[in-house]
């Protein structure tokens, strides 16, 4: 039977044949008798294998060929002594090593992942394995194969490739790498047969007229840029300048801060007008229906189209002006007009819904009005001062000039001549309206006291108020 050396080396503890080694780390072992007088067994206390069982104390020796000890009571302790030694403290592992040989395993009982075996088979390395080298070495005759895993040094230090004689560092087999360092400014070139060398690196590239925060565009050249001195960014506005004045001219263009300040673009310097279009070619700017504003007040001024087709054009200043492509023109509110007007054409309008809503082309008044409440949709007539309610009883109501209220109060304003909501759907489309003695637009021709006729039905509930400047006394 061969002899088996046991020794220990940093952390680990090496079993040694002629044929082989195992490798654990101190701990991990444990010698006890063996069975027989003369022998000791040796266990693997993570796994309870028996690397060494009833194995011939004479023959267990350590690296200076002397035996643990003449008894086995005595080898026990020994071997004890040396395969469960503290650990050196600048050693630290907690992984393995596994790679088999396949040489004749009858003497040991390996445990897979603490034993390192070297033979001529090509063996691979598990991912959580790694290698811990101190001044030593490892000559492996095969290939070292990574399943996954990385090469890695302690913090700090360096990883070196440095191969023997006139060998050369090759990345897959293809690229061979030079074996002194280049000069400064050098770059590392390939010949495009595999050799990689150090050569002068290029010119650069140039930048013509280069400055701080110019736009840079291409010339035409190879390997030169130009710097535009009309165009500027500085990080948040971007600055076109005219070809002939200096930049800070011409215009802005800025991105805004979210939630902080808005985008805009702008004329800037000795610019005030900003222009679409560089000549008069019928191009569209189209706003998407979006708002065009004129003071940041997206309820008053602004101008925006709708999606009808074709579409509607809304123009809103503290009112409403809405500009249609196939209706007319709206005006909600006063329209004040310095010098004349003329209407050309005034439309009918029949869809007015409720008691005192007025058509298209109404004529309404707001003399001397006020907060005195008036009944909507009733005939009142102005007696120099204020508004009256109609009767046809009254020949001062027939002779003044009348007006329809249009809401709850003379400030509501009267209309003078114009479509309008009657107070009743008793009207007879076709036939003359009277005022009667409740004020009220009727059908019916008074019999007594003062007949005058204010309008025509065009429906049972509207009517166009236009009253006569002529009355008739039936007394």
């Amino acid at each position: 039977m061969a002899k088996v050396i046991v020794s220990k080396t940093n952390n680990l503890v090496t079993i040694q044949t002629p044929a082989r080694f195992l490798s654990y780390e101190t701990g991990v072992l444990q010698a006890s008798a063996g069975s027989s007088q003369g022998t000791i067994t040796l266990t693997d206390t993570d796994t309870s294998q028996k690397v060494l069982n009833d194995f011939d104390i004479t023959q267990l020796v350590d690296t200076s060929d002397s035996v643990f000890g003449a008894t086995s009571s005595a080898a026990v302790t020994a071997l004890n002594a040396v395969v469960n030694a503290a650990p050196d403290t600048f050693i630290k592992s907690t992984d393995k090593i596994t790679a088999l040989d396949g040489v004749d395993t009858s003497d040991f009982t390996s445990k897979e992942g603490y034993g390192v075996f070297v033979g001529s088979s090509d063996e691979t390395l598990q991912t959580s394995d790694k290698f811990i080298l101190g001044s030593s070495q490892i000559t492996l005759s095969t290939d070292l194969k990574l399943n996954s895993a990385d090469i890695t040094s302690n913090t700090n230090q360096d990883i070196d490739l440095i191969p023997g004689g006139t060998g050369k560092v090759k990345l897959y087999n293809q690229y061979d790498f030079p074996t002194t360092d280049g000069t400064s400014g050098q770059v590392l070139q390939t010949d495009g047969s595999g050799s990689l060398s150090f050569a002068d690196g290029g010119s650069g590239t140039t930048i013509n007229n280069n400055a701080d925060n110019l736009v840079i565009t291409g010339s035409g050249t190879a390997n030169t840029l130009e710097a535009e001195a009309k165009l500027t960014f500085s990080g948040s506005v971007l600055n076109i300048a005219p070809t002939n004045a200096a930049a800070g001219n011409g215009v802005s263009i800025y991105g805004g801060i979210s939630g902080a300040a808005n985008a805009y673009i702008s004329p800037v310097g000795a610019f005030s007008l900003l222009q679409f279009g560089d000549a008069e070619t019928g191009s569209i700017f189209d706003m998407r229906r979006n708002k065009l504003s004129f003071d940041n007040d997206s309820t008053n001024t602004y101008i925006q189209a709708d999606s009808s087709n074709p579409e509607n054009l809304e123009i809103h200043a503290d009112g409403n002006i809405e500009l249609r492509a196939d209706d007319d023109v709206q005006v909600f509110g006063d329209i004040n007009i310095g010098g004349s007007a003329t209407i050309d054409k005034v439309i009918a309008d029949t869809s007015v819904s409720s008691s005192g809503d007025v058509g298209h082309g109404a004529e309404i008044t707001f003399l001397g009005t006020s907060s005195t409440s008036t009944t909507v949709a009733k005939i009142y007539y102005y007696d120099g001062s204020t508004w009256q309610a109609f009767s046809s009883a009254t020949e001062a109501a027939q002779k003044a000039l009348l007006g329809y209220s249009l809401g709850s109060t003379m400030a509501s304003g009267f209309l003078l001549r114009g479509f309008v909501h009657a107070d009743s759907s008793s009207l007879t489309a076709g036939a003359q309206v009277f005022g009667a003695t409740n004020a009220s637009a009727t059908p019916t021709a008074p019999t007594s006291g003062f007949q005058r006729v204010i309008g025509h039905a065009v429906a049972n509930d509207i009517f166009y108020f236009n009253p006569s400047q002529e009355y008739i006394d039936l007394a």
